[in-house]
């Protein structure tokens, strides 16, 4: 299946009054996230930054509206000044990495689990996390005892 991609703008920051305009948007705060679905999973990867902008006298001015009307404006706006051929194949290799791992993690542990060393489906070691409590309480516990002589 394609990878279908989605903005999301979840802030944007404006002066209250600009250039004889209220609420000059200057940065937009934006999430670009792609997502596909393979072998009854879905993957997705998202990519996540800031765009600034500066509103010159004259130009032409949309008045910032809670609409989505105004959010396909913004929208435009974004894919006018980033490179979104670049970030969605960005998005496509993470994904396409989740999809078919070439790494897997592993992780050292001071003690031994009976549940180490079992892959999970995304190409990572998992450690049993009630041993790793009991090192991480007994780490603490000595460190205290330590402190207190």
């Amino acid at each position: 299946m394609a990878i279908i991609y989605k903005w999301d703008i979840p802030q944007m920051n404006a002066h209250i009054q600009a250039d004889g305009e209220d609420n000059v948007i200057y940065t937009v705060h934006y999430r670009y996230t792609g997502s596909e679905e393979s072998g009854g999973e879905t993957y997705s990867s998202t990519n996540i930054g800031t765009q600034s902008y500066t509103y010159v006298a004259g130009d032409p001015f949309v008045p910032y509206e809670d609409t989505e009307a105004f959010e396909n404006v913004v929208i435009g706006w974004l894919e006018g000044s980033l490179d979104v051929p670049a970030m969605q194949a960005s998005i496509a290799a993470t994904i396409q990495s989740e999809i078919t791992p070439v790494n897997e993690d592993f992780v050292f542990y001071m003690a031994k689990s009976s549940t180490a060393g079992t892959a999970s489906s995304r190409g990572r070691r998992r450690i049993g996390k009630y041993r790793v409590k009991q090192v991480i309480i007994a780490i603490c516990y000595q460190a205290y005892n330590q402190c207190q002589t």
